[in-house]
């Protein structure tokens, strides 16, 4: 596989994408490794003899905040908010309120300030993510290849900007609130947002950003995955991310755990109600769509970011695949909504 997808003008394959003695990131093996190393012991630790399920989200959330965030301004003498700019922690401290919300919904408030701070979630979700993305999060250049401040902008405008969609998805399709509950809010589950952020965040905006970035400088710099191999990679990738986020969430909603007799009860009823062929033939499209028609569009433009040629169509692109996903998905009336579950959908809705 050294040169799938070669283009017509491919480098010589022994140029290095890594320059050596380029370090991925500065004292990563020395000071942050074993910070995080410790970080897990003791919330893990800590999970085992509390059995309190929201340490092991909050682990997660702890170990990307800190491999964002960690300083190594010691090591290279600079100023750490030379390359950390304010607008930039800003974004990634903002994270903080996915498990915020969860302790706020668990919590003995009252419906109404349940309600105000959920309806602020898809703000933060929004606007703190553009702000990383702006030119005025990137920092000056270091010396070494981990760049949090290039990848974090952009992974989180499509991580949150698709969580943000999914709710409103939600909320038009699926099951009507009870009777006197003007909007329903989440039962909460901790392990769902752990799926959702293990499978989901962490995937799409690090991993696939890192992703991103190895193969964008490998068609630069040796003429390499140019073809259809390096779309279908990424695209996937893409799929299965928004999937895993699609499903923490759902949990994170009915108030479930992972895959519980609970779980596939539910899905037993929607299959028998609605089969089991449109849900798949509409995620067939959506994948085939991302990949061929976006995909393809974005593999005939090249590279936008040195070619400089407007990307408005490929966003085009994937909301129409969202808007057909939804046009496509009109719910039942609510009576038929209530039948199927057999008179319990108010029981799982929490006031």
């Amino acid at each position: 596989m050294a040169n799938i997808g070669a283009g017509p003008s491919a480098r010589a394959t022994s140029a290095r994408i890594i320059p050596p003695g380029l370090p991925i990131l500065v004292g990563f093996a020395t000071e942050l490794l074993p910070a995080v190393v410790a970080l897990w012991i003791v919330l893990l630790g800590a999970w085992a003899f509390t059995g309190r399920d929201y340490l092991v989200p909050v682990a997660s959330w702890a170990t990307v905040t800190t491999i964002m965030l960690w300083p190594v301004d010691r090591r290279i003498g600079r100023a750490y908010l030379s390359y950390r700019t304010g607008v930039f922690i800003l974004g990634v401290l903002s994270m903080a309120y996915i498990p915020f919300i969860g302790f706020m919904l668990q919590s003995s408030l009252p419906y109404g300030a349940k309600l105000l701070l959920w309806l602020l979630l898809p703000l933060d979700l929004t606007v703190f993510a553009i702000l990383p993305s702006l030119q005025s999060g990137i920092g000056k250049p270091l010396r070494m290849f981990f760049r949090p401040d290039l990848l974090f902008g952009d992974g989180r405008v499509l991580c949150c900007g698709t969580i943000a969609l999914f709710f409103g998805i939600r909320y038009v399709i699926g099951p009507p609130p009870p009777e006197g509950i003007p909007v329903a809010i989440p039962k909460w589950n901790w392990w769902g947002i752990a799926f959702a952020m293990g499978l989901g965040f962490i995937p799409m905006i690090p991993l696939r950003g890192m992703t991103k970035l190895l193969m964008r400088m490998a068609r630069v710099i040796r003429g390499e995955w140019y073809g259809w191999w390096g779309i279908i990679l990424k695209e996937t990738l893409l799929v299965v991310t928004l999937l895993a986020i699609a499903l923490g969430f759902h949990h994170v909603f009915k108030g479930i755990n992972l895959f519980s007799a609970h779980f596939w009860e539910e899905a037993q009823e929607a299959i028998g109600h609605r089969g089991p062929w449109k849900g798949t033939l509409l995620l067939s499209f959506g994948y085939l769509w991302l990949v061929f028609v976006r995909g393809g569009y974005k593999k005939r433009i090249g590279e936008p970011f040195i070619s400089g040629r407007s990307i408005n169509l490929p966003c085009w692109l994937s909301a129409s695949r969202f808007l057909s996903g939804a046009w496509s998905s009109s719910p039942p009336s609510a009576s038929s909504r209530r039948s199927i579950s057999g008179g319990r959908l108010s029981s799982r809705w929490p006031r």
